[in-house]
């Protein structure tokens, strides 16, 4: 093959595979996020179906009631206890989890 052909090659892989690859580069990103927000999700349902068994299985530890804040505000515990749970941080809430299982 001759210097010409060689160049028309490399203006063709230039001009079609360069932005054929960073398309296929954004649509892998774009469906990695995805899985990566899914997960986050399972995640976050199968917590929230664990702290329901617990609820139901025991309803003498009351985390289905209101409590009022230190400033005097209605709060409901539950649902910050799940989203505690949720970001990793209510370890009192896994520790009764732990005993009750």
């Amino acid at each position: 093959m001759n210097l010409q052909i060689w160049e028309l090659l490399s203006y063709i892989v230039t001009v079609i595979g360069l932005p054929m690859a960073i398309l296929v580069f954004a649509l892998e990103k774009r469906k990695e996020r995805q899985n990566e927000e899914d997960a986050v999700y399972e995640s976050i349902s199968e917590k929230y179906q664990e702290f329901l068994r617990v609820v139901l299985d025991h309803p003498d530890l009351h985390l289905f009631s209101m409590t009022k804040n230190i400033w005097g505000q209605s709060k409901n515990s539950t649902a910050d206890w799940v989203l505690g749970l949720a970001r990793g941080e209510a370890g009192v809430g896994r520790l009764v989890v732990r005993l009750l299982t």
